[in-house]
């Protein structure tokens, strides 16, 4: 049987960063979590969770920045805090700094 859909992590990844390019957000949390819980087939495991992690917190800022709640407020803080622990030994690496920045962002706002 034949599915429209393809069983990868990467692939529903990549699809979501597309649609996240485009303002998306519903579609690309969609695909983030069809991505979550799929196998990856080709990068190491740990580079594609924080790739992965990464694009989550993105989508989440973007979901606040565009409704900004406290339920969206919480989320993307959770996403970013959750990015800046993986990377916490290396502070120089961009999504560390990414993280960084958008915690203060956020905080400061209302």
């Amino acid at each position: 049987m034949l599915s429209g859909d393809i069983y990868d992590g990467e692939y529903y990844l990549e699809k979501a960063l597309y649609y996240f390019d485009r303002g998306d957000l519903a579609k690309t949390q969609d695909l983030l979590k069809k991505a979550s819980i799929s196998p990856c087939g080709f990068l190491e495991p740990k580079v594609f969770r924080q790739n992965l992690l990464y694009a989550i917190a993105l989508c989440a800022s973007a979901v606040y920045d565009q409704h900004a709640t406290e339920e969206s407020k919480r989320k993307a803080m959770e996403a970013w805090f959750e990015v800046k622990s993986l990377f916490r030994t290396s502070p120089e690496h961009e999504y560390f700094k990414k993280a960084d920045a958008e915690i203060r962002r956020i905080s400061k706002a209302n």
